[in-house]
């Protein structure tokens, strides 16, 4: 199995700490926030983090410190590392979204194309 990096922690956990993952992401990143808080409590950078963003959401800069220190604690930890994976397993899931559009025929006029808006799907 690969390590997890900074990199790809980080690519999951910006669309869950801005909010762009909808309620599903928000439940993933409190998952993870108490997770941080009661394990990772010997990692004041990590932990730190999670307040930063909690209060702001969009610092990418802070998103990327949090990824380190996750990457940095699955290599120092397997049980650590076992619980991260899984969880970026199931987050990961959570944030891939993928919209597929077709057309076909012969169109006049605009189309509007979209994916799951709220509770509507296209």
């Amino acid at each position: 199995m690969d390590p997890l990096t900074a990199a790809a922690l980080s690519a999951t956990l910006i669309p869950l700490v801005t909010g762009a993952a909808g309620e599903a992401g928000k439940a993933a990143w409190a998952s993870l926030a108490s997770y941080v808080r009661s394990k990772l409590r010997h990692d004041p950078a990590a932990v730190a983090a999670v307040g930063v963003l909690e209060q702001q959401p969009a610092d990418v800069g802070t998103v990327t410190k949090l990824a380190v220190s996750l990457a940095a604690e699955a290599d120092r930890d397997t049980d650590a590392a076992a619980w991260l994976r899984t969880w970026h397993d199931d987050a990961a899931k959570v944030t891939a979204t993928v919209t597929h559009n077709t057309i076909s025929g012969t169109v006049h006029g605009n189309a509007v194309q979209g994916g799951n808006i709220g509770s509507v799907t296209f």
